[in-house]
């Protein structure tokens, strides 16, 4: 299948992700709703990104945007899972932090490129934000089976992302020159496919009954 029909598809499935979660949101927990935005900003920063390459312009700068957003949004996303009630509070403060990485990056990389840098600091604080997810979940007397719990399949979708954003950004300008160009393309696109069919499904499976801890 040509790259462009999966990039596609991949829109597809974020924008279905989207409408599921505005159909589900008077079911959602405060967590839930944190990453039901941070799937909307993605959403518009893919759809914005690809009519700007349509029309051969610089797309870059809107993942500069969208990397600070995102690390703001999962890191409050974080706080609400681990049971911080009011982590809304430190949203201020964790986007000043994460713009002030974002404006330190443009001395390293302008506008005009993609920052892998910021990339791969995400990696580096989210993957152990959701392993700390995953432990926090497990001490929960209140959680009686874990794969029922929709935030434990959220957590499993993000170190998925995050894993392979780390392996394919960390050492993209190596695999890019090498015989394995095509085939690192695809499994990234597959590897988005795949997290967003995670989030998906269970934002449609969404149980009726999940109280902010």
């Amino acid at each position: 299948m040509d790259r462009l029909y999966l990039w596609y598809l991949y829109l597809l499935i974020l924008i279905l992700n989207v409408l599921i979660g505005l159909v589900k949101l008077k079911f959602f927990d405060n967590a839930t709703k944190i990453l039901l935005l941070l799937l909307f900003i993605a959403t518009v920063n893919e759809s914005f990104c690809r009519l700007l390459m349509a029309f051969n312009l610089y797309y870059q700068p809107c993942y500069h945007i969208y990397s600070v957003l995102e690390l703001t949004l999962t890191t409050v996303y974080f706080l609400y899972t681990i049971g911080i009630k009011s982590a809304y509070k430190y949203t201020r403060t964790i986007f000043f932090v994460c713009f002030c990485i974002g404006i330190t990056n443009l001395y390293f990389q302008p506008l005009t490129i993609i920052n892998t840098n910021v990339l791969v600091i995400e990696c580096l604080v989210i993957i152990p934000m959701a392993h700390f997810a995953f432990y926090k979940m497990l001490l929960n007397d209140s959680i009686i089976n874990i794969f029922q719990h929709p935030h434990f399949w959220f957590w499993s979708a993000f170190l998925l992302l995050w894993t392979s954003t780390f392996f394919f950004w960390a050492f993209l300008d190596h695999l890019m020159i090498t015989k394995y160009k095509v085939i690192v393309s695809y499994c990234q696109i597959l590897m988005n496919l795949a997290t967003y069919l995670i989030t998906g499904l269970t934002l449609l499976y969404y149980p009726k009954q999940i109280h902010d801890e």
